[in-house]
């Protein structure tokens, strides 16, 4: 494992690398098994914020004490979460040209849903390696995916506000409303 991470901080800076958030979207989309419109992840903005709890096991490990063991967090905790919060508000425009860049290339699927603001996005499988995004190199990342799943039911279909209430406002932390 110690391995596998030396070599990913010598591949991608954690910062504002767009190869770093490419192979975690790609990584999300196809833990979540998002193949299509159907079963796509609603709200795509959603990604700038799972994408620092996928990459970080202890902001994870600190969400799921709060969360499963109802555990209260403390002000370094708090500080943790806002750190994420806005980290990831401030990354959402560099996903969105991302998303908006992949799906250009055909590596990604996006569509609005029913004429309202609520968009979908998937992987396009067949454009894909899937043996790139099976390879233990991303183990870390989708094992962190999974643990998200079980804390968040239907992380998939929820609302950008429901999860950001879910994670940070009902863990201390001031969020804005879109």
């Amino acid at each position: 494992m110690k391995d596998l991470s030396a070599k990913k901080r010598i591949m991608f800076a954690k910062g504002d690398d767009l190869y770093y958030f490419t192979y975690n979207i790609l990584v999300i989309l196809d833990t979540l098994n998002c193949l299509n419109c159907d079963k796509g992840l609603y709200y795509y903005e959603k990604l700038s914020y799972l994408i620092e709890f996928v990459s970080d096991k202890k902001l994870l490990d600190m969400l799921v004490q709060i969360t499963e063991e109802k555990w209260s967090p403390s002000k370094s905790d708090i500080h943790l979460l806002q750190s994420a919060y806005a980290t990831g508000l401030m990354r959402r425009h560099i996903i969105t040209r991302l998303v908006f860049s992949l799906k250009k290339r055909g590596f990604l699927g996006l569509d609005t849903i029913n004429d309202s603001n609520k968009n979908c996005v998937w992987e396009e499988s067949n454009k894909l390696s899937t043996s790139l995004l099976k390879s233990s190199l991303f183990d870390y990342e989708r094992e962190n995916v999974v643990l998200l799943k079980k804390l968040i039911p239907r992380i998939r279909t929820v609302t950008l506000n429901t999860l950001l209430t879910k994670i940070f406002s009902n863990n201390g932390v001031s969020i804005w409303q879109d």
